[in-house]
C-alpha cells in the first residue's frame, strides 16, 4: 500500500512538470519553445505575434549569431539613460493597464532577463549602426540614378519634382535599402559559417 501511494504521488508530480522542448542548436547554444513563447508574448522580436514558430525559430538563430559576432568586437556598452530609454519604449509596447511583473511572469521570464534581453539589443543596434549605416550612404550620383529609375514614386498629383527637391528623401531610402541589403547579406554569411541544428 505504502509503494502504491508513493508511485501515485510520484505520478501526479510528475504530471504536474511542463518540459522545455529543444527547438534549435546554434553553435551548441539551444533555443527552445519557451525562448519562443517570450519573445512573441512580450513582443522581444519585431512582428513577432504575426510569425508562426518556423520564422521565429530562425530569427532568435539569426540573433544568436549576431550577438556572438557583436561580443567579438567589444562594442560600447549603453548608458543608464540609453537603458531606461529602451526600457521605457518596450513598457509603451504592452497593452493598456498591462502589468509588468504580471507579463512577465506570463512569458516565463524575469525582469532581469527582460534587461539583459534590452541591453543586448542595443549592443546590436550600436554595433550594426557603426558597421553599415554609414557605409550605405550613397554618393550624389547614385541617388540621382534611383531617381531616375523611381521617379513615378515622388510624383505629386502627376508631376514629377526636380531632383534637388527631393534629393534629402532620395538619399534618405537608397541609404535605407543599402542598408537592410547588407544587414542581410552578413546575417546570411553568419549562418553559413555557423552550425545550425534544427529539431523538428
Amino acid at each position: 500500500m505504502l509503494l502504491l501511494i508513493s508511485l501515485l504521488s510520484s505520478s501526479a508530480r510528475a504530471q504536474d512538470v511542463v518540459l522545455d522542448r529543444m527547438l534549435a542548436v546554434v553553435n551548441g547554444d539551444v533555443v527552445t519553445q519557451s525562448d519562443v513563447r517570450a519573445a512573441r508574448r512580450l513582443g522581444l522580436v519585431a512582428q513577432a505575434a504575426s510569425m508562426d514558430d518556423d520564422t521565429l525559430v530562425t530569427r532568435l538563430i539569426e540573433r544568436r549569431l549576431m550577438l556572438l559576432e557583436v561580443a567579438r568586437y567589444a562594442p560600447v556598452e549603453p548608458t543608464a539613460e540609453q537603458l531606461a530609454a529602451r526600457r521605457t519604449a518596450w513598457l509603451a509596447t504592452l497593452p493598456a493597464g498591462a502589468d509588468m511583473a504580471t507579463t512577465l511572469a506570463g512569458a516565463g521570464m524575469r525582469e532581469s532577463g527582460l534587461m539583459a534581453w534590452l541591453r543586448d539589443d542595443l549592443r546590436m543596434a550600436a554595433y550594426i549602426d557603426s558597421r553599415f549605416t554609414a557605409a550605405a550612404q550613397p554618393t550624389r550620383e547614385q541617388a540621382l540614378a534611383y531617381f531616375r529609375e523611381h521617379e513615378a514614386d515622388f510624383a505629386v498629383a502627376g508631376s514629377t519634382p526636380e531632383f534637388a527637391t527631393v534629393e534629402a528623401d532620395v538619399r534618405r531610402r537608397v541609404a535605407a535599402d543599402r542598408r537592410a541589403s547588407r544587414i542581410k547579406e552578413w546575417t546570411e554569411s553568419l549562418k553559413q559559417r555557423a552550425e545550425i541544428r534544427i529539431i523538428r
